[in-house]
């Protein structure tokens, strides 16, 4: 629209430069008309002009051109008259105004005559010419309109000649109707009365003509059939590389012997390139913009010749990151050298003048790593401060004008929690203004694309959830520009490879100079869930700097882990709660059960029934453990709620002679514990049927609880939390695949209670870490108890034993939890395990000889 312009009231070529540039490109980058009468036209003028005509075309304006010329009073007298001599005194005329068919063009003048031909003959433009009795038609003035019908008119001295554009010294007076007073508004009204009654040939002193068929002939003769963006597509027996307006690698095939008939194309292009139509190829998806020099050097001794259009040339520069360089550099900032002290100091001094919250030195470090990278992920734990980090690096780069936006790629339930950091990061000196996808008024998908096109020009904070990746791709691609700050928050929700939303969300990120992927999340199964992450951030690189591919990277070869770690490491930053001076936790607190004999004669028929599937053996267990009911009912991976849901879990109910009812030893123990709680306490559950049966017990028992889990709507969720934050209830029960992320609860919770408890420890940490976090004061006392059942077991070879699978577990998770924090002390990605070496180490006992 007009009026996100930033425009003067008079422009001169002298103090502003090229009246192209700085008024008519940008204006006619909003423009849905472009009204121009103009005392003299030349051809020649298409050297100016040719790119700002495209620009036209592109975003379907049209335009309505008067052009002059100067002729006596008696050839006027005739044309008016309608004598016999009109058609040559007309013909004569349009000559003036376009080069002769013999006359030599250089390639550059040819393809900007071209597409104003092709223009022409498509209708984007119009010509008619006026003439007058006396003198010449000399006038200069036109009008502009958008689409919400903005008007701006201008009167100037510029003519549309090559002169009038490059060399004479010219100016433009402006008038734009939503700034108007009624002065202003009569001259823009004047100014369309007197074109449109020229055009229309009702001026009493100007004849309009329309231009003859020989003229537009002549024209039509230039015409290319398309738009011509390079010289390079005048050219024949080459193949082009050029650049799409959706910004992908596109190769047109000028050769008069199609390329694909060639034996070249099966043995250098086939695997690099994919047919589009029998002229056209694009770049094959898993390859980047550095492929088109590995292209143009393998044919380098060939019979073909790659050319690279400026456009492909340009946009090639501008996304070459010296990645070499960067690399350096974060090491660097990562080392804390002394170079980089005096620009830290400036870089406090801004954030300390446009923030309320106070952040930790290791917090500034952070956040001037984040924007002098530019595009960089911080994996710092859970609860250490990351999205204040980022919104310091938000608030410096909009300081200096280099962002003017954060979109924020999410979950859902992140959406409150960044709004809510915003205001305490900023207060007053910064409102929010927010827009979120998920917007209770947004309730249809083109409601939503309405939105993300009209209503987020004024936005500072823009919440997308990763499920609308997919469906509103091609909004996202046109919202994201060089002055978003994009940041994917807990980017391993996209960890899988070519994902349904990990797809998208590379694309998306292609135009954005600063990105920021963030994750409090260690690495689960491999290092395979960090391809997404690097596609995003640096996908026209990855194949020539990190150049892993994904079996690689889902190995668990050590030598090629470490190789993933030395080129990683400069492009991540790691923070832990103990860098920030976060109190520590107190010692786990242990409550065991010993197992009724019920529950040891079923522990041992599980472990008959499931010798053979040791993933679903512990699982059972674990309900065993906790529920025993639960046995009763069949297993899916929907029930687990962890990385069950990229396995096959699918078990049927059991036989096991549990009745109605029937409550675990451990269960019993629980409530009777919690009769003796005085403070807020939140229970953490793996299953819905428990977290029911234990809200259902504490109700007859007379302690208030409330359930959280995905069986409940969002706003019920939210309900929920706002009832325990103003302390409605006592107890929160919750399971951590729908409250172990991006909830903060430190300020009225400091008692967390584990009674089901998988190996997954991705969910312990972010489970901790809600009541756990940066803004603890010193002395809080921050405290987990644990609830496990110890069975007696003999096995096989009748060894007799004490056996608990909430201890294996327990022992377990403490293990990698000892790993991630030696790979966080060194600075380096710790080693990932996957489900079946967990489940090993906890069955091992069962099973070894």
């Amino acid at each position: 629209m007009f009026t996100n312009l930033n425009l003067k009231a008079l422009y001169n070529t002298y103090d502003d430069g090229n009246l192209n540039k700085v008024f008519y490109k940008p204006v006619l980058e909003e423009a849905k008309s472009y009204n121009r009468a103009s005392a003299y036209f030349s051809h020649n003028i298409i050297n100016q002009y040719g790119d700002e005509l495209i620009t036209l075309a592109q975003e379907g304006a049209k335009m309505r051109l008067i052009i002059s010329h100067q002729i006596d009073a008696t050839t006027y007298n005739q044309i008016v008259k309608g004598y016999n001599l009109r058609e040559k005194i007309i013909e004569k005329l349009e000559k003036k105004s376009f080069p002769k068919n013999e006359e030599i063009l250089n390639s550059e003048k040819e393809k900007k005559i071209s597409n104003l031909a092709y223009l022409i003959a498509n209708d984007y433009i119009e010509i008619k010419m006026a003439i007058t009795d006396q003198g010449i038609f000399h006038d200069k003035f036109g009008y502009f309109t958008d689409e919400e019908g903005n008007v701006i008119s201008f009167r100037g001295s510029d003519n549309e000649t090559n002169s009038g554009k490059e060399f004479n010294y010219e100016s433009l007076e402006i008038s734009c109707s939503w700034l108007a007073s009624l002065f202003e508004k009569e001259k823009i009204r004047r100014t369309r009365e007197s074109f449109n009654k020229i055009w229309n040939g009702e001026h009493d002193f100007i004849t309009t003509i329309t231009p003859s068929k020989k003229f537009f002939d002549n024209i039509a003769s230039y015409n290319k059939g398309q738009l011509i963006m390079d010289e390079l597509f005048l050219k024949k027996d080459v193949l082009i590389a050029d650049l799409s307006d959706s910004e992908e690698i596109i190769f047109y095939d000028r050769h008069t012997i199609k390329l694909i008939e060639k034996a070249i194309y099966n043995f250098v292009l086939k695997s690099k390139i994919d047919l589009v139509n029998e002229r056209e190829y694009k770049l094959k998806n898993n390859r980047s913009y550095r492929d088109v020099l590995k292209i143009k050097e393998a044919l380098s001794n060939k019979d073909i010749s790659l050319r690279i259009t400026e456009r492909l040339k340009n946009f090639m520069q501008s996304k070459e990151l010296h990645i070499e360089k960067r690399s350096n550099l974060g090491i660097s900032i990562k080392n804390q050298d002394v170079i980089h002290y005096k620009p830290l100091e400036r870089f406090k001094s801004v954030i300390k003048s446009n923030m309320v919250r106070e952040l930790k030195d290791k917090q500034l470090w952070d956040a001037y790593y984040m924007t002098t990278m530019k595009r960089s992920s911080n994996f710092s734990v859970p609860g250490s401060g990351k999205t204040t980090s980022v919104l310091a690096t938000y608030v410096y780069l909009n300081h200096f004008d280099k962002v003017d936006k954060i979109i924020m790629v999410g979950p859902l339930h992140s959406f409150e929690s960044w709004i809510d950091e915003f205001d305490k990061c900023f207060g007053d000196k910064r409102l929010l203004n927010s827009f979120s996808i998920n917007d209770s008024d947004l309730k249809s998908k083109k409601l939503k694309k309405e939105a993300l096109k009209y209503n987020t020009g004024k936005a500072n904070l823009i919440l997308i959830n990763y499920e609308s990746l997919k469906g509103y791709e091609e909004e996202l691609k046109e919202l994201v520009d060089e002055k978003t700050l994009l940041v994917f928050d807990e980017v391993h929700k996209i960890k899988k490879y070519e994902g349904v939303y990990s797809i998208p969300a590379i694309k998306i990120s292609n135009k954005a100079n600063y990105i920021i992927t963030m994750t409090g999340t260690p690495i689960p199964n491999s290092y395979l869930d960090l391809y997404n992450n690097l596609q995003i951030l640096y996908q026209n690189e990855y194949s020539s700097f990190f150049g892993f591919s994904p079996s690689e990277l889902g190995s668990s070869d050590i030598t090629i882990m470490e190789q993933v770690n030395e080129k990683i490491y400069p492009f991540f930053t790691r923070t832990n709660k103990k860098q920030l001076n976060v109190p520590p936790a107190e010692s786990d607190e242990i409550i065991e059960s010993r197992a009724s004999k019920l529950e040891d004669k079923i522990m041992k028929e599980l472990i008959q029934t499931y010798r053979d599937n040791h993933l679903i053996l512990s699982l059972r267990l674990i309900q065993l453990s906790s529920n025993p009911e639960l046995l009763n009912k069949s297993l899916s991976a929907q029930d687990v709620g962890f990385e069950g849901e990229e396995l096959k879990i699918n078990d049927s109910k059991l036989e096991v002679g549990i009745s109605p009812g029937q409550k675990s030893e451990k269960f019993e123990a629980l409530i009777s514990y919690l009769l003796n709680q005085k403070e807020p306490i939140i229970i953490w559950c793996i299953f819905i049927d428990t977290m029911d049966k234990i809200y259902n017990a504490l109700a007859r028992v007379g302690i208030s609880s409330a359930v959280h889990n995905g069986q409940i709507s969002t706003d019920k969720r939210k309900e929920v939390i706002n009832l325990f934050r103003e302390k409605g209830v006592d107890v929160l029960i919750a399971n951590p695949a729908t409250l172990a992320e991006s909830v903060s609860l430190h300020d009225i919770c400091h008692h967390a209670i584990y009674y089901e408890f998988s190996y997954n420890l991705v969910h312990l940490l972010q489970s901790k870490d809600r009541i756990h976090r940066l803004g603890l004061a010193q002395k809080t006392k921050t405290k987990y108890t644990y609830f496990f059942t110890k069975y007696m077991y003999e096995r096989f070879d009748n060894k007799r034993f004490e056996y608990s699978i909430d201890q294996k577990i327990y022992d377990r998770l403490k293990e990698k939890e000892k790993v991630m924090i030696k790979a966080i002390d060194e600075n380096c990605l710790e080693t990932p395990s996957g489900y079946q070496e967990d489940v090993d180490f906890i069955l091992e006992e069962l099973f070894s000889n």
